[in-house]
């Protein structure tokens, strides 16, 4: 199921994570059953199918892939285990970075970073670069995480430099669980600026999952991550 992009302001940004924090995070949200005790629940086989050919899942293991996440069970992408290879794929504009596993499940992650021809400093819509007095700053970047089986993305701001590095706004978040359903839990800058000795800045995107296919977490979420050397995303699904 999609939940449908939207845009939070700050102020939203602060309520929703002040209601996030008021639950325990290894409980299942007022109204939710714990995902154990949930059954499986039908998934889009066409989108999910298109969507192990956009992302090269070799064709021979594909019908595998897709009867083990019809059946409900784990996919080695969501165990832990090391990947069987790594490699990047161009799609949608982007460099994704893709973790693949023997079972043909994977892991893509991407942060947009737009090329010196990409720079639209005006435009407050699509991803572009800012450079000058040693900080470069980013804006509106796509953050995103896929696996087979579901995709969150946001929007941040940031900017880096030698001395200071941080983010500064998240934006447009959106969540599809393509089987199951993933609802927002959290929607957060966790740790707005960069030091040396605090670790890097921090931007969360988190949902709780209702028998979503494939994934072992409850709370799946997906990471900005901003240190002296730049951004990167980071996902436990």
């Amino acid at each position: 199921m999609r939940i449908p992009r939207t845009t939070l302001s700050i102020l939203s940004i602060a309520t929703l994570a002040l209601c996030a924090s008021a639950a325990p995070a290894s409980a299942a949200p007022p109204g939710h059953p714990d995902s154990a005790s949930v059954g499986r629940s039908a998934i889009d086989h066409a989108r999910i199918a298109r969507r192990l050919a956009d992302f090269d899942v070799p064709e021979a293991l594909r019908p595998g892939l897709l009867h083990a996440l019809e059946s409900g069970r784990i996919v080695d992408a969501a165990t832990g285990v090391a990947p069987s290879s790594i490699d990047t794929i161009r799609r949608d504009g982007l460099d994704h970075h893709v973790s693949r596993f023997a079972d043909g499940s994977f892991i893509a992650t991407a942060v947009e970073t737009p090329g010196a021809a990409a720079v639209h400093p005006d435009d407050v819509q699509a991803c572009s670069r800012y450079t000058g007095a040693g900080v470069t700053a980013y804006s509106h970047c796509l953050v995103i995480s896929d696996t087979p089986t579901l995709t969150l993305q946001f929007r941040a701001s940031y900017h880096r430099s030698a001395g200071a590095s941080g983010i500064d706004e998240i934006a447009d978040w959106d969540i599809q669980a393509y089987g199951g359903s993933c609802a927002l839990q959290e929607f957060d800058i966790v740790k707005a600026r960069y030091g040396a000795a605090t670790g890097p800045a921090k931007a969360r995107l988190r949902c709780f999952a209702n028998a979503v296919s494939g994934i072992a977490s409850s709370y799946p979420y997906l990471d900005l991550v901003v240190d002296g050397a730049g951004g990167h995303s980071e996902s436990n699904f």
